[in-house]
């Protein structure tokens, strides 16, 4: 009911080929005998628990890290500015995608809302991925996020990283698309996709099913086999 403020003490990191962190989590509690203890010992936690909560009501989600990291960035809506104020699908320096939202990766875990792909140089903007998801209402935001693992070379300093968009389709018109670049000169540099329906923009293509595709953007980096997580649910 309150609002969260980023703390002073946390730490981020920007221009590099993968801005950190991904998201963020509610870092201070009241616990019995203790005034307030904080931290990213009960950030960290509170992610945790959320997984845990999620493989224990869908075990499809177990032993699968991109489906349900995809589903931890689809639910954060909200930003750590004193308002909670709404983020939609902007992506942050300092918070990434914004605040963690327990009940929302339930209800994906729940629906069994999310799916992981296991993706080659084979994969390309004429043979991309494709994944129907089901948005049932027009009246709140569908929210509908990728990721995928970093597939990176050594020095840091020559790291490269495949790069893959999203876009969503309803009756095989486009109707939005995700294209966040990445690389180290790049601020941005994130190894994510989230894209946002809005109750307006719903209204326009109604509810049921949308066509998502998932392609490289540029180059394959990857030595083998990169793993894609999609997840997708309403706010």
């Amino acid at each position: 009911s309150g609002a969260f403020k980023l703390a002073e003490g946390s730490c981020y990191v920007v221009n590099t080929p993968i801005n950190k962190p991904d998201l963020c989590a509610p870092g201070y509690v009241s616990i019995y005998s203790l005034e307030e203890a904080g931290g990213t010992s009960f950030a960290a936690p509170h992610v945790t628990g959320t997984i845990v909560q999620m493989i224990a009501r869908n075990s499809a989600f177990a032993n699968q890290p991109q489906k349900i990291k995809a589903a931890l960035l689809a639910s954060a809506t909200r930003n750590c500015g004193t308002s909670m104020s709404y983020i939609g699908k902007e992506i942050s320096n300092q918070e990434g995608a914004g605040v963690l939202d327990a009940d929302f990766c339930y209800r994906v875990a729940r629906a069994g809302r999310a799916a992981q792909f296991d993706v080659t140089s084979s994969l390309t903007s004429s043979n991309p991925i494709k994944q129907q998801v089901y948005c049932d209402y027009v009246t709140k935001p569908f929210r509908i996020a990728c990721t995928w693992e970093v597939a990176a070379t050594k020095p840091f300093s020559s790291i490269k990283i495949s790069d893959y968009d999203m876009k969503v389709y309803k009756n095989g018109v486009q109707v939005a698309s995700s294209t966040i670049s990445v690389g180290p000169d790049n601020i941005k540099g994130t190894n994510c996709e989230i894209i946002e329906l809005s109750p307006g923009e719903l209204s326009k293509y109604g509810s049921g099913y949308y066509e998502v595709r998932i392609f490289p953007y540029g180059s394959f980096h990857g030595t083998g086999i990169v793993r894609i997580g999609l997840a997708w649910e309403q706010d």
